[in-house]
């Protein structure tokens, strides 16, 4: 995409096994670099699940410039839908809260520095959201 940096921390790989295509999704919080994964503690998740297998391959699809943007309901992706979703899914933890019920988020990045994402934990936070920050 022109103009943007891309900065994923996916791989599909697409097999072709005797009776169909089959593809494996890996998606992580870490750089597939040897030097940083020795650094840092990174989650990752490698699956086959449709759900999400499928929503990669859109994603790649976007950034080669073979499709649109169709959004997703799994993946949040920037520029196109992070920042609201993610927003709205503080705002869901916090309606929670407010609600006598039990909220939380827990989230690992690699910085925070978005005052609208830093204003809406302060406000679920002190609705009672416990929230734990994992920030490098």
């Amino acid at each position: 995409m022109v103009g943007f940096k891309t900065h994923c921390k996916a791989l599909s790989v697409v097999r072709r096994d005797t009776d169909r295509l089959r593809q494996y999704v890996h998606l992580g919080t870490g750089n597939y670099h040897p030097k940083t994964a020795r650094i840092y503690t990174d989650f990752s998740l490698f699956t086959t699940a449709p759900a999400l297998t499928e929503e990669v391959a859109m994603v790649f699809n976007t950034l080669t410039g073979l499709a649109g943007y169709p959004g997703l309901k799994k993946l949040l992706v920037a520029p196109f839908d992070l920042h609201q979703r993610l927003i709205a899914m503080i705002e869901h933890e916090r309606d929670l809260a407010a609600a006598g019920k039990p909220g939380r988020i827990i989230a690992k990045l690699n910085s925070l520095v978005d005052q609208g994402v830093i204003e809406k934990l302060y406000h679920a936070s002190r609705a009672g959201v416990k929230i734990h920050l994992i920030v490098r």
